[in-house]
C-alpha cells in the first residue's frame, strides 16, 4: 500500500521528471520533447489496452520511456545525424548507446527512489528496457534478441518510439502520416517483422482511438519550434 501511494504521489513524479531533464540537460530540448511524447503515448497505450494496471509497473513504463534514449547523449551528434551508410566503427559506437542508457537510467533512478529495496526488480527491468528497446521481433537488430525473449516495456516503448519519430521530419525521412505509419508497421515487408504482431493489433487500435490527440501532439512539438 505504502509503495502505490509513493509512486502515485505527484511530488515523486515531479522529482523523478526533474531528474530526468537535469540528466538530459537543457540544451538536449529536442531529445526531452521526444521522450515526454514516447512516455505519453506508452502510458496511455498501456492504460486503454488495459495490458497491466499495477502501479509499479505503471511507473516502470514512464520511466523506461522517458529514459529510453538517455544513453545517445554519449554517441556525437554527427553519427547520429549522419543521412549516409554508417561505418562498422559508427555503427558500434550507436550500438553501445543502449548499454550506457541503461546504466545511465539505473543509477538515476536508485538515487532517485532512495534504493527502496519495493523498486529494485522494477529498476532492473527499466534498465532492460532501455538496453533492448530498439530489437526487432524477429531477431534482426543489435543483440539479436527476439520474440518474447525482448522485455515487453521494451516492445511497447519500441512501438511508441517509432511512432513518435515516424511522424516528424527527420534528417533521414520526411514526416509520415499515421495512415503510412499503421501500413508499415502491419504490411510493409521491410518493418512489419520488427513488431509482436498482437502488440500492434493492440497499437493500431490505440491509434485509430485516439488519432486526433497524437495528430495535435506532433502540432504542438512544430509550434515549439521543433
Amino acid at each position: 500500500m505504502y509503495i502505490e501511494k509513493l509512486l502515485k504521489a505527484s511530488s515523486f513524479h515531479s522529482e523523478a521528471t526533474q531528474a530526468v531533464i537535469d540528466q538530459l540537460g537543457v540544451t538536449e530540448i529536442g531529445l526531452i520533447k521526444h521522450s515526454y511524447l514516447v512516455r505519453k503515448f506508452s502510458r496511455l497505450f498501456v492504460e486503454q489496452s488495459s495490458i497491466f494496471s499495477d502501479p509499479v509497473y505503471m511507473w516502470g513504463i514512464e520511466m523506461g520511456a522517458l529514459l529510453h534514449d538517455i544513453g545517445i547523449m554519449g554517441v556525437p551528434k554527427k553519427i547520429i545525424n549522419k543521412t549516409e551508410m554508417l561505418t562498422d566503427e559508427e555503427w558500434n559506437f550507436l550500438k553501445d548507446h543502449g548499454i550506457d542508457g541503461k546504466e545511465r537510467a539505473e543509477l538515476l533512478l536508485r538515487r532517485v527512489t532512495k534504493k527502496r529495496p519495493e523498486l529494485t526488480e522494477a529498476i532492473t527491468q527499466i534498465g532492460d528496457a532501455i538496453l533492448y528497446h530498439h530489437e526487432n521481433w524477429d531477431g534482426t537488430e543489435y543483440y539479436g534478441k527476439k520474440g518474447e525473449e525482448i522485455p515487453l516495456y521494451a516492445q511497447i516503448i519500441r512501438l511508441s518510439d517509432s511512432l513518435e519519430s515516424a511522424l516528424k521530419t527527420r534528417p533521414n525521412h520526411r514526416a509520415y502520416t499515421l495512415d503510412e505509419f499503421i501500413f508499415q508497421i502491419t504490411a510493409d515487408e521491410q518493418y512489419k517483422n520488427h513488431y509482436n504482431p498482437e502488440l500492434v493489433e493492440l497499437f493500431v487500435q490505440f491509434i485509430q482511438s485516439n488519432r486526433e490527440a497524437i495528430e495535435k501532439s506532433h502540432i504542438t512539438i512544430s509550434e515549439m519550434g521543433e
